[in-house]
């Protein structure tokens, strides 16, 4: 049985539609159907679902019907599902690549009916994500889990949110006891989920944010909520019927009329238009508050404080009244918060140490608290550093993978460098809850001078590198720390675990599948002398992600990344180990490399990897020069890791045109560089001549196949034709060879 059936209803959804898919198709578990129903789209919809479908077989697109009802489609789906538990997703919204991984693990170790998550919010005008509190309400619910919905009957509805798509449903569950969606435009999930909860005799939950909640979507059917203010009024009462209907009624009734004035208050507060706010005023004080029961239950019977007087004021005031004063009460907290930000005390924590690589004008800083501190000396032991552009939907795994180290103390250095996703956003709020983490925004400025402001920043003993679309996967952190201690080394080598994302092709998943696993290397090394042992196994790897480097020693040598290149790694890695006299290596896989299509490895342009190799090969021969590694084998070795970077100039210069060539000489003026300048233009005059002397070679070839046998009686020209045209590829051959 597949684990998992994935349904997501789609309407005019073609501006997120893609992102939404992505996330699905780069979930962690594979073992899922996803059920996508088209719901009578007018727009580029049809053709995303079909393109979708058409590279990924776990994909079935059904045609919906065509009510506008989120609700009826995901019935549809549901009827067809085939999995053990069932996932309702919004075609807006995007999620975490482990969502239905850790959701199903968490469902099948309880056993559970229903499993819940917390989500963040995505504000899709302003790009702030936020994390609210009423998502998933922990303190009104057992910390012992499983549990059924009996224990905490009256507060059931209140610890959880109404919808779907932050939750797992056995389905043997849902169609034992007949659930189904409303076809509601709005509100449809109300009866669905509420429902679910109340009949559950397993419910479970993961304290993490796993969703990201599209919100301020213009094409989402929220956006039509004054169309039919009292829509919600609909799903109140089918909740209602079914609780007496399953005789739960007496259990449910508190947790119910809780229920009830909470979503009064809340679509009354969502109005926007004035017209559909009038009619849902007028109707909660004339039929709605006193049908639903919220008039005939004393005051304590309401668990939030707020919301009696509330009711009463719907009560007491005109619509036109109740407007002034709620306008007159945001007036008055927003002045409120202003003079409380304008009273506050400056904070006494400030960093000594301030990126130089970034200008001041665009950068942001977060200032914090004091970390931890060392039971070495009074620094953090490691300082990770992690630069962000555009890697919302990993964040989480990632950061969330460094705050679970153990062990030792770290500070975290988060540099959003102009993401428009809202990583930077998202930073924030990390930022906000964990006193190790210190944020930077800045302007898109590129790896290189993203990963310098962070080294520019960092106070830790040692530093790490951590890319934001990787996470480490093993709490060993501590382990490596004591190791470098114990050992004195300026740098710890450790390796990696390959992670395959969907649409990686066979062919470059078999380059990286194994690529960062390397054998133990026992002892301490100079670096030169490891870089040389790693290279005759050609288990050299340049990551700068795939090592603890002692602080002082890169201060000592002034070490930093080149700014403006693409695979600086390559010579930021080379010249740490060039100048590092006790260095090690573990075989212990901390990282997670996620392998791809768009990575920045992955998917780089031919011109910016040559003219980052190239400077790559000039720094290294100036690093190299008068230096005398007193052994032949390392110089051959440290020389073999320095041509492959000539090769790989050569591989990317190939296939661009002249001009290309020209601009690298600009690059730097000194004698050195144009002298290595000279060398790779003539490389690369020697491959295009190479190139066409094949072509040549091909058209003689398939010529002397085509001509007819010598017996035969043939026009002279195209007798001799192909003899001719070798013997002037031969000797042209000559010329160049």
């Amino acid at each position: 049985m597949t684990l998992v059936s994935v349904v997501v209803p789609v309407h005019n959804a073609e501006n997120h539609l893609k992102e939404c898919l992505t996330s699905i198709q780069n979930q962690t578990l594979t073992d899922i159907e996803i059920i996508l129903i088209n719901d009578a789209s007018t727009d580029a919809t049809p053709q995303i679902l079909a393109e979708f479908a058409s590279e990924e077989p776990r994909a079935t697109i059904l045609q919906g019907p065509g009510c506008g009802s989120a609700g009826a489609a995901r019935n549809l789906g549901m009827a067809r599902a085939a999995g053990e538990y069932l996932a309702f997703f919004d075609a807006d919204d995007f999620f975490l690549p482990t969502m239905l991984e850790e959701l199903y693990a968490k469902a099948a170790a309880d056993h559970a009916d229903v499993v819940a998550c917390k989500f963040r919010i995505y504000n899709d005008v302003t790009r702030e994500v936020t994390q609210p509190n009423w998502m998933l309400r922990l303190e009104l619910l057992p910390e012992e889990l499983p549990f059924a919905a009996g224990m905490v009957a009256d507060r059931i509805f209140s610890a959880f949110n109404p919808a779907a798509w932050n939750k797992l449903f056995r389905t043997e569950f849902v169609r034992s006891h007949g659930l189904q969606f409303q076809a509601l435009r709005r509100t449809n999930d109300a009866y669905f989920t509420y429902m679910s909860l109340a009949l559950a005799e397993r419910i479970t939950y993961l304290d993490r944010p796993l969703v990201n909640y599209r919100v301020a979507n213009r094409d989402s059917l929220q956006g039509t909520i004054s169309d039919d203010p009292l829509e919600f009024v609909h799903a109140l009462r089918a909740i209602r019927g079914a609780l007496q209907d399953k005789e739960l009624w007496p259990q449910f009734e508190r947790a119910f009329v809780n229920l009830a004035l909470t979503m009064c208050l809340t679509n009354l507060k969502r109005q926007r238009a004035s017209s559909s706010f009038i009619r849902l005023f007028e109707a909660l004080r004339a039929e709605v508050f006193e049908d639903l029961g919220v008039l005939s239950c004393p005051d304590d019977y309401f668990f939030r404080s707020d919301l009696v007087p509330r009711r009463d004021r719907v009560l007491r005031l005109t619509a036109v009244e109740y407007l002034f004063e709620q306008s007159r009460e945001a007036s008055q907290a927003a002045d409120h918060l202003r003079r409380e930000i304008r009273e506050r005390p400056r904070d006494a924590v400030a960093r000594t140490e301030r990126p130089e690589a970034a200008d001041s004008h665009s950068i942001e800083s977060t200032p914090k608290p004091p970390v931890a501190l060392s039971v070495v000396d009074d620094r953090p032991d490691v300082s990770v550093i992690i630069p962000v552009y555009n890697t919302l939907v990993f964040l989480d795994e990632c950061i969330t993978s460094v705050q679970r180290q153990t062990g030792c103390t770290v500070e975290i250095i988060c540099i959003d460098d102009g993401s428009q996703d809202g990583s930077g956003e998202a930073l924030e709020q990390y930022a906000a809850l964990d006193s190790r983490i210190t944020v930077v925004r800045q302007d898109n400025r590129g790896l290189s001078r993203t990963r310098n402001t962070g080294l520019s920043m960092a106070t830790g003993r040692y530093v790490c590198f951590l890319d934001s679309d990787d996470f480490w996967q093993q709490d060993v952190l501590a382990e490596l720390v004591r190791q470098a201690d114990a050992d004195d080394l300026h740098v710890l080598l450790f390796d990696a675990a390959s992670v395959r994302e969907p649409g990686v092709s066979d062919e470059l998943w078999a380059r990286y599948e194994t690529y960062y696993e390397r054998q133990a290397y026992e002892g301490a090394f100079d670096g030169p002398r490891l870089l040389a042992a790693m290279s005759r196994r050609s288990e050299y790897r340049a990551s700068a992600c795939l090592y603890l480097a002692q602080r002082d020693h890169l201060v000592g040598r002034g070490l930093h990344f080149f700014p403006g290149i693409a695979h600086e790694d390559n010579l930021f890695t080379f010249a740490l180990l060039m100048d590092a006299e006790r260095v090690a290596h573990s075989p212990v896989a901390l990282y997670g490399r996620r392998v791809r299509p768009d990575s920045i490895v992955t998917a780089g342009s031919r011109a910016s990897a040559a003219r980052g190799y190239f400077v790559t090969w000039i720094e290294m021969v100036r690093l190299l020069h008068g230096r005398d590694f007193g052994d032949p084998e390392v110089t051959s070795q440290v020389a073999t890791v320095v041509q492959s970077i000539l090769t790989a100039t050569r591989r990317n210069l190939s296939r661009l045109p002249s001009e290309e060539i020209d601009r690298l000489a600009a690059i730097d003026g000194y004698a050195d560089a144009a002298a290595l300048h000279l060398v790779v233009r003539r490389s690369w005059s020697d491959d295009r001549a190479r190139r066409r002397l094949d072509r040549q070679l091909k058209t003689a070839r398939a010529a002397q196949l085509a001509a007819p046998p010598a017996a035969e009686p043939v026009a002279e020209p195209v007798d001799m034709a192909p003899a001719g045209l070798m013997r002037r590829v031969k000797r042209y051959a000559k010329q160049v060879l």
